[in-house]
């Protein structure tokens, strides 16, 4: 295939068919898998290696020395992880304070910001947390 075609076909690509094009290979054809059939195979490199260490037992400041990251970037890798279904909320969220999270959360969640929500919680509790209860509510959407 010419990179002319491939350019053509990616761009005008719509619901895995071609409006140009009938040849395309399969290579080329992109495929969306739900998230209820996303596994832990399908993780990238770096979601792979916190799962990894998150199973190990290792706490996010842990995992954040060792990959020399952030921590907030590793609390959103997790909440990547429990939007997919691949970690349990509960792992890292008791239920009386996702009850307490979840009550603060506004219904549309487009555009919602951690800040207002962390501003109406109880200090003790965490953004990572806030990130991980958000992460599970979009799940159940």
């Amino acid at each position: 295939m010419t990179r002319a075609k491939e350019r053509l076909f990616l761009m005008s690509e719509k619901n895995n068919e071609s409006e140009y094009c009938e040849d395309i290979p399969k290579e080329f054809k992109r495929v969306k898998v739900s998230e209820s059939e996303f596994t832990e195979e399908m993780l990238s490199k770096p979601l792979k290696e916190v799962f990894d260490m998150v199973q190990d037992g290792k706490l996010e400041s842990e995992i954040a020395k060792i990959k020399k990251q952030e921590q907030s970037v590793i609390e959103s890798y997790i909440a990547k992880l429990i939007y997919y279904g691949i970690l349990d909320v509960k792992k890292f969220v008791d239920d009386k304070t996702y009850a307490v999270i979840a009550s603060k959360v506004p219904k549309d969640l487009d555009g919602v910001r951690l800040a207002p929500i962390k501003r109406e919680l109880p200090e003790r509790i965490t953004y990572g947390q806030i990130r991980y209860v958000l992460a599970d509510i979009k799940k159940k959407d």
